[in-house]
């Protein structure tokens, strides 16, 4: 048992070694920095593991192979998220269930894949998984708890502090979206971690670690959900089979030993021939490091080891004993009401657009679920995920509606979903410093990511030149909240040059402070954004630290001026929009103002030569005026408000040099562009 635990606590360097391979399971890593830090556990553990090596065989011998005894382990999933695709859904979360029982009791569809030699050791482990219906306050629960945080990049133990139910309640699985072990730089990819039990375990070494992308086999998954099932058998108490080399294996004796992991699928591998009789590596156990593809098995070793666990260990029993099965919920199937709320991949688009749409409800499972979507085809669905088209310009509801036998929830968003017109609400023009726009608009649409109920509105009391801006009352956010505005779209075909200018003010609250303001443009009607400046920690301050109480910009002076040159998008064939970001680091509010889009076109809008005529000029409402130019002028000619608006499209079917254009009846007095579809513009006052 010595020679054991030096080869664990040399694991580090030798699983870690082989980058080429993806080294499935952290477990032994993280045991073994356990030690390093708590050198007193050591006789402890391995106390107990002689104790549980036999304790395992003495099951053995006194229940044989099965004992119609099905033990229940109640489950709890910490979703630690920071975007749409780390927060997997509830579906994808049972699909792991799923798998998991199947795999424990040996009803999973691959079985017949076990070779021969092996078929008599496999086993029905009699042991299931449940989502908890009960929380450790005595709440409902679906047995998912999401939480928002950065943390889930780079993931470890670190991990467990964000949200952790009783380790003698709940088998805590924390899904994250990668995995960093502390004070291990270079590790390849691990997938997962667990901690073996051992004597009055607390929960900051207990449960489950795992990758989003490696539970289940739908959504997120790349995998048939196999690391969740091995690092179940660790929490169990099983140990990979070449822990021990070919001397002790995992000491369990239907196990062959392994000299070493068994990456791939390969069934020719027989690394150790000191077992009597001499077989080959078993690559399709669950606790070695083969393919998911290749995983179909636990033996009757196994069984026994894992169900001895649940027995013998106080706080393992006590997890599936009547009395805590109670207590989560899962006797006599406590129902609670579903919670509805739905998601999309994205909430701003443009007419014609395909949006996705996701259930991730929680609270008890629906019986029931209906969507309504105003202004979709279709206008409703039944479906957990539907695709649903918009074809109508505006702010549209979506509901989402769910019933069981416990009650019923509804989840309803007035103005959830933002569609831009084709064309663009502006016409290479863009300008917005919030003197009569109220935030959330249409044209202004605030997306808050995280449903905190708090980001971008109008404010009255600061504003760069007036008092009137847009703010982020980033005092009471939390560290990691994103506050997305998304600026309508604008038409910038036939524009030689493009640049974005816009003003904002910030102060910190510490030195510590990490927020950030970024700006992206969308080329694609926001399906993918991109980068164009960021402004991060100390670089955003404008304005002296205000520890305490909620910073308001004084003068002008405590405002900050960026310009953004977007040249290599000017004359671009699509619409284009903009998006400032603002990631929560702790510090004080920050406001935007003086949005200036400042835009080029073909032709200077303000040329007086003699080339382009247009007559009269200033001209009257309702009146005919002539638009010539040496140049086709296009198939229409647009005319276009100061702030950027389309106020009328006249159709120009033959692309002619010359167009005669009735001025609307409807429209103010005043400044505006006649702008032709091959570029030509030019000035016209309305009287």
């Amino acid at each position: 048992m010595n020679k054991f635990l030096r080869l664990l606590l040399l694991l580090p360097t030798l699983a870690f070694g082989q980058e080429n391979y993806v080294h499935k399971c952290g477990t032994n890593y993280m045991f073994g920095q356990m030690l390093l830090q708590n050198p007193a556990l050591k006789a402890e553990i391995e106390k107990s593991d002689r104790e549980l090596a036999q304790g395992a065989i003495e099951y053995g011998k006194q229940v044989g192979r099965t004992q119609n005894n099905v033990f229940i382990i109640p489950v709890v999933f910490h979703v630690i998220y920071d975007d749409a695709v780390s927060n997997i859904s509830r579906e994808q979360i049972m699909d792991a269930i799923r798998v998991l029982n199947e795999d424990f009791r040996r009803r999973n569809a691959d079985t017949g894949n076990t070779r021969q030699i092996f078929k008599d050791r496999a086993a029905d482990i009699e042991i299931e998984f449940r989502l908890a219906s009960i929380d450790p306050f005595g709440n409902c629960t679906d047995g998912i708890n999401r939480i928002f945080s950065t943390l889930t990049n780079n993931a470890n133990d670190n991990v467990k502090n964000l949200s952790m139910w009783s380790n003698r309640r709940y088998l805590n699985i924390w899904v994250v979206k990668n995995i960093q072990l502390p004070n291990q730089p270079s590790q390849g990819t691990v997938l997962g971690y667990a901690y073996r039990p051992f004597p009055n375990q607390q929960g900051i070494s207990d449960g489950i670690v795992i990758r989003h992308d490696r539970v289940g086999t739908i959504g997120t998954s790349n995998s048939m959900g196999r690391t969740l099932t091995h690092e179940v058998g660790h929490f169990l108490g099983l140990k990979h089979p070449f822990d021990g080399g070919c001397n002790t294996g995992d000491d369990i004796a239907d196990t062959p030993p392994v000299a070493n992991e068994s990456f791939g699928c390969n069934f020719q591998k027989n690394s150790c021939s000191n077992d009597v009789p001499d077989l080959p590596d078993m690559i399709e156990n669950y606790m070695d490091y083969a393919n998911d593809n290749c995983m179909n098995i636990f033996t009757t070793g196994q069984r026994n080891y894992m169900r001895n666990v649940l027995q013998s260990f106080a706080h393992r029993a006590e997890l599936v004993s009547q009395t805590n099965l109670q207590r989560v919920g899962l006797v006599n199937n406590t129902q609670c009401p579903p919670v509805a709320l739905g998601f999309a991949n994205r909430r701003v688009a443009c007419v014609g657009d395909t949006l996705q749409f996701m259930d991730i409800s929680f609270g008890g499972p629906a019986n029931t679920r209906s969507w309504t979507f105003t202004g979709g085809t279709p206008a409703t669905s039944t479906e957990a995920n539907p695709k649903i088209i918009f074809t109508q310009p505006g702010l549209h509801k979506v509901e989402l509606t769910l019933t069981n036998p416990a009650g019923s929830s509804t989840f309803k968003n007035y103005t959830y979903i933002s569609i831009r017109p084709k064309p663009a609400n502006f016409g290479n023009f863009l300008k917005e410093d919030f003197s009569i726009t109220w935030l959330p608009s249409f044209n202004w649409f605030v997306e808050d990511i995280h449903n905190v109920g708090s980001s971008w509105t109008t404010v009255m009391n600061a504003g760069y030149n007036d008092s009137r801006s847009a703010r982020v009352l980033n005092f009471d956010s939390l560290s990691g909240t994103v506050h997305n505005l998304i600026s309508p779209t604008v038409d910038v075909r036939f524009s030689t040059s493009l640049s974005m200018r816009f003003r904002y003010a910030y102060a910190r609250r510490q030195l510590s402070n990490t927020d950030a303001l970024r700006f992206y443009i969308s080329l694609n009607c926001g399906r993918t954004w991109i980068l164009r400046r960021a402004v991060l920690g100390a670089q955003l301050v404008t304005a002296p630290d205000m520890p305490t109480g909620s910073f308001v910009p004084a003068n002008n002076s405590e405002w900050k001026e960026v310009t953004v040159p977007l040249g290599i998008y000017a004359n671009n064939p699509n619409d284009i929009m903009f998006k400032w970001e603002f990631t929560s680091g702790g510090g004080n509010n920050i406001y935007l103002d003086d949005i200036n889009l400042d835009v080029t076109i073909g032709t200077d809008e303000f040329s007086d030569t003699d080339e382009i005529t247009l007559y009269p000029n200033p001209a009257k409402r309702g009146s005919i005026v002539l638009f010539q130019s040496p140049v086709q002028l296009g198939e229409y000619v647009r005319l276009i408000s100061l702030t950027g608006q389309t106020v009328a499209e006249f159709q120009n079917l033959k692309n002619q040099t010359v167009q005669e254009i009735r001025l609307p009846e409807h429209i103010q007095s005043g400044v505006y562009l006649l702008v032709t579809g091959s570029g030509i513009s030019k000035k016209l006052v309305v009287q």
